[in-house]
């Protein structure tokens, strides 16, 4: 604690008491002008009387003599370490910091507030972190000094700043404080002048849309400059600092890149820091990235050899487990859900729950296979499961073998094999796309997208393609056409926001 000196302002008891006197200090005043000729020989008398009057009318007012009290309380200086503050900036603070006395508390400010206390001018240390100054938050700093005031004793609150926070509620925060008695004072920092660090500004971002986490990708930021500078790039991922780039920048609009970015699988917000000018309001931008995984695949079978569906998938390097039934919590880590014809559905209905958490919530695929004989897809009519199966297919019955007929006698046919070239039929892919509230979470129509995109890659000129998009009602966002440029689907589904229910039936 140290004692604060605050000087109180100069008041009188009875001020009314002038307009009593103003009267008889006029007469008298003017008695001098016109006893005497000249008014060079009244201005002494004159002099004298108004000397004596003044007086008399400070004494007529009762006046308060100030005086100094003292009381104790607690000295919080706050000072401004963000990117908006220069060297020559943060030069100027310690300046400032070096000319006080005793002991106070040192809060440095950037996105956060970290408190020094009972540091002393000579103890005070004024440094900022590039990795942590992206943001000012005065309003927070204040809250941490108000933290400090004891009750009873006077708190007083310096701040030296340039005055540019970059999060709402300081001057709220500001207002509260001095409602409470608490002493604000303000420093302006100044920066180096427009000449010497030239405007910068960051208008935004270019990310790929990724469809293997082993590809390197890069990302771009378009910046412009008032003029050629040197500046540094910083580039965060979910907030935490990734790689940084010293560049040379020339004036107007240019990109700046950084290649070969690999990331581990999961959702990113990707942001780019510009730090070369003394207006840090425009130099960041960010977009949101999902680096995809290596899929995981659950096949359940019955009886029957799954060899082939497996074989297929991991060719696409895709990992593959297969099960006679899910077991509790066996549906986790896994993104697609694949029941073969001879999957016993009395055993799936067991794992209903499960099913509907890991399809209705996780936003997991669920490939029902109906085969070439037997029930097919019928069979999940009557089960729990049918919600997850939207069809409605009427039972069919077993097909009956025709009657063998017994061959007439005669000679025997001569066999010709003829081989003929295999041709693929070409086909017609309808993407179904949802785009209810739910596919907001977790960025799943983003990656809804991205699996869009993959699947248009891989048509070619001789098939067709078509997107809907389904919420509340039924979009045709592309019509059928033909296939081959998977741009068609991007530009389709790049404005598709999530929006209210799922009418899948539709």
């Amino acid at each position: 604690m140290e004692e604060l000196s605050l000087l109180q302002d100069l008041t009188f008891r009875e001020p009314g008491r002038v307009w009593l006197g103003l009267p008889l200090a006029l007469l008298l005043l003017a008695a001098p002008l016109l006893s005497r000729r000249s008014l060079r020989s009244a201005l002494l008398p004159l002099f004298l009387r108004g000397t004596a009057l003044a007086s008399l009318l400070l004494l007529l007012m009762d006046p308060v003599v100030p005086s100094t009290r003292h009381v104790e309380g607690r000295l919080v200086v706050i000072v401004d370490v963000s990117a908006s503050i220069s060297e020559r900036g943060l030069q100027r603070q310690r300046d400032l910091i070096a000319e006080a006395s005793g002991t106070f508390d040192l809060i440095a400010c950037d996105a956060g507030a970290r408190l020094s206390a009972g540091v002393t001018a000579a103890t005070a240390r004024i440094a900022a972190v590039p990795e942590t100054s992206m943001e000012t938050d005065l309003a927070a700093a204040l809250r941490r000094a108000a933290l400090r005031r004891q009750p009873g004793h006077a708190l007083r609150i310096t701040i030296l700043s340039d005055g540019r926070p970059t999060r709402p509620g300081t001057g709220a925060a500001a207002r509260v404080l001095r409602e409470q008695g608490v002493e604000i004072y303000a420093f302006a920092i100044s920066q180096d002048g427009p000449a010497a660090r030239p405007s910068l500004r960051v208008l935004g971002l270019r990310a790929p849309s990724l469809d293997s986490r082993k590809r390197p990708f890069e990302i771009t930021a378009a910046v412009e400059a008032t003029a050629p500078t040197h500046a540094r790039a910083f580039l965060y991922f979910n907030g935490a600092l990734h790689r940084t780039l010293e560049i040379d920048l020339p004036a107007g609009r240019s990109d700046v890149t950084f290649p070969d970015l690999q990331l581990q699988p999961g959702s990113y917000r990707a942001q780019v820091w510009i730090d070369g000018d003394a207006s840090p309001l425009d130099n960041l931008a960010g977009t949101d990235l999902v680096v995809p995984g290596t899929p995981k695949v659950l096949v359940l079978k019955g009886s029957g050899d799954p060899s082939f569906i497996a074989k297929a998938l991991r060719l696409q390097d895709i990992e593959v487990d297969v099960h006679a039934a899910p077991g509790p919590e066996q549906l986790n880590g896994y993104d697609v859900v694949v029941v073969l014809p001879d999957a016993p559905v009395e055993l799936l209905e067991e794992r209903t729950e499960e099913l509907h958490e890991f399809v209705g919530r996780h936003g997991g695929g669920l490939l029902a296979v109906g085969g070439l004989a037997g029930p097919g897809l019928a069979r999940f009519a009557q089960s729990p499961l049918a919600v997850l199966v939207p069809l409605k297919v009427p039972p069919r019955a077993a097909p009956q073998a025709p009657p063998v007929q017994a061959p007439e006698p005669g000679p025997k046919p001569r066999i010709e094999i003829v081989e003929e070239e295999k041709e693929a039929f070409p086909i017609t892919l309808c993407l179904l796309v949802d785009t209810s509230t739910s596919m907001g979470w977790d960025n799943k129509l983003q990656r809804a997208v991205i699996a869009a995109a993959a699947a248009a890659r891989v048509l070619t000129r001789e098939d067709r393609i078509a997107v809907i998009g389904f919420s509340d009602g039924v979009r045709v966002l592309v019509p059928p056409q033909r296939a081959g440029d998977p741009n068609t689907v991007l530009r389709a589904l790049r404005n598709v926001r999530a929006d209210v229910h799922t009418d899948m039936f539709a």
